[in-house]
């Protein structure tokens, strides 16, 4: 789990991210869930065959692999692949990975995953989702037949409290603080691998704090069920000018 927040606020849990990839083994294939800010429609999850340039070169998409995918699906993966043209949260993770790896050796399969805030509202555990159990079912199909090592990154953030959010309070300190707590507790069932136990917490105060990498964050859970995760950097991006704080961790589920 990386950040997706801009570099400069988060670089240090950037950092603790890729720093920890850089001490295995290189992936052979990431699977990358990216937070989609923009998408409202019906699919929930949306995939391109396009590479991704970064200054370090173009990081190379699996098109067979998401073609097989597609096939798997039972919606449709392209519906909205134009969200990939202005979202963020896959586009910093190539970018990470070719500083880190280089751009030879491995392919990425980039999907963005869409809101699940009417499973939110309606208290329905995500996975019992048609559209969601039917995603899952088709990746895991397609990663169990796979023979190259495989990465699954989520470029994901987490709280966005305050005024530029449509909260009524500012997010001071004290704030900041009540935000750490609960996002922490909400690490919690990450580090158990337990992806109800997340869904259930942010039930809890029917997502309040806007957990911006809620959709990415549970989908990669539900394909890594019961594998550990540890910790490695959390942060808290004050914007006094907004009177607003975005939240942000790195983890490694190992």
């Amino acid at each position: 789990i990386a950040p997706h927040i801009d570099p400069r606020r988060g670089a240090s849990a950037y950092a603790h991210a890729y720093h920890e990839l850089m001490a295995h083994e290189p992936p052979e294939l990431v699977v990358i869930l990216g937070t989609s800010h923009y998408g409202a429609g019906p699919e929930l999850f949306s995939a391109t065959r396009k590479n991704y340039a970064t200054p370090f070169g173009a990081v190379e998409t699996d098109g067979a692999f998401i073609d097989r995918l597609a096939a798997r699906y039972a919606g449709d993966l392209f519906a909205d692949e134009m969200l990939h043209r202005n979202e963020h949260s896959i586009e910093f993770q190539a970018l990470f990975l070719a500083y880190a790896f280089g751009v030879r050796g491995y392919q990425v399969v980039p999907i963005l995953v869409s809101s699940f805030h009417e499973m939110v509202a309606s208290g329905v555990t995500p996975a019992r989702d048609s559209r969601v159990g039917s995603f899952i079912a088709a990746l895991k199909a397609e990663l169990d037949a796979e023979n190259r090592r495989v990465l699954i990154l989520s470029g994901v953030d987490f709280a966005h409290v305050g005024k530029k959010f449509g909260d009524e309070f500012a997010a001071d300190r004290a704030v900041a603080e009540r935000v750490q707590r609960e996002d922490l507790r909400l690490i919690e069932s990450i580090r158990r691998g337990d992806p109800d136990g997340f869904f259930a917490d942010i039930l809890k105060d029917r997502d309040a704090r806007r957990i911006c990498g809620l959709s990415p964050m549970y989908t990669q859970l539900e394909l890594l069920r019961g594998r550990s995760a540890r910790l490695l950097k959390y942060g808290i991006a004050m914007e006094p000018q907004s009177e607003s704080a975005v939240s942000f961790a790195s983890l490694a589920i190992d």
